[in-house]
């Protein structure tokens, strides 16, 4: 499916929830941080050192009771929003992302947030494997942006994922290993390693939706 947003301003507050949002050197926003938790508090944080190590800059973490965490955070230019819902967490197998590519500038005029359906497959805490670049979610993003037209209403954009299919699989197997790790160090949830998802023969990763993006 395929809906238009128009005069999206990129900098708008988010002010839902209970934020935590800050900056370890360039990898978080310090402000709300710092006065919920203190200087010290940051700088110590396991959290705060593991994105700093995997390379994520964190935009912004909201907890809506213990139930949910918002998190939002940016990767190789890619903007990532997502829900971890804990009162579900082991039940539900599909990990839903948010991916907005409004940084890459060789993308175009056209500008789309596209909705990515993840199986959770096994949890890897401490996953050592990087992602210096997202290569296969940039060539769906080029395909997606070179296609997007307002009568593609009905168009199933799933098709241009066959061919990508494995590499961007791993690319969110891996994106969501270390999204589970940063919750894990920050304490408040304890996530089981190594626990493995059922529905192993669904689908690895579908296009849920796709919006077009309009600026101001």
């Amino acid at each position: 499916m395929l809906e238009k947003i128009a005069n999206i301003n990129s900098n708008s507050p988010y002010n839902g929830g209970k934020k935590k949002s800050g900056n370890f050197e360039k990898f978080l926003h310090r402000p709300n941080i710092e006065r919920e938790m203190g200087k010290d508090s940051i700088s110590l944080s396991p959290g705060a050192l593991y994105l700093s190590r995997i390379n994520w800059q964190l935009k912004e973490i909201s907890y809506h009771g213990d139930e949910k965490v918002l998190v939002e955070f940016i990767i190789d230019g890619f903007d990532f929003n997502t829900e971890i819902d804990f009162v579900n967490f082991y039940t539900n197998s599909r990990q839903k992302f948010k991916v907005s590519a409004k940084n890459i500038e060789d993308l175009g005029s056209k500008k789309a947030l596209i909705v990515f359906d993840v199986h959770k497959g096994q949890i890897m805490l401490e996953d050592e494997r990087h992602l210096e670049e997202l290569t296969a979610l940039k060539k769906i993003f080029e395909k997606i942006s070179s296609s997007i037209s307002e009568y593609d209403v009905n168009f199933d954009y799933n098709n241009f994922i066959e061919g990508l299919k494995d590499e961007l699989t791993l690319e969110f197997q891996i994106i969501t290993n270390h999204l589970y790790t940063f919750i894990n160090k920050l304490g408040k949830y304890n996530i089981v390693n190594e626990f493995v998802f059922n529905g192993g023969s669904e689908n690895p990763i579908r296009i849920q939706k796709v919006t077009v993006i309009n600026e101001k």
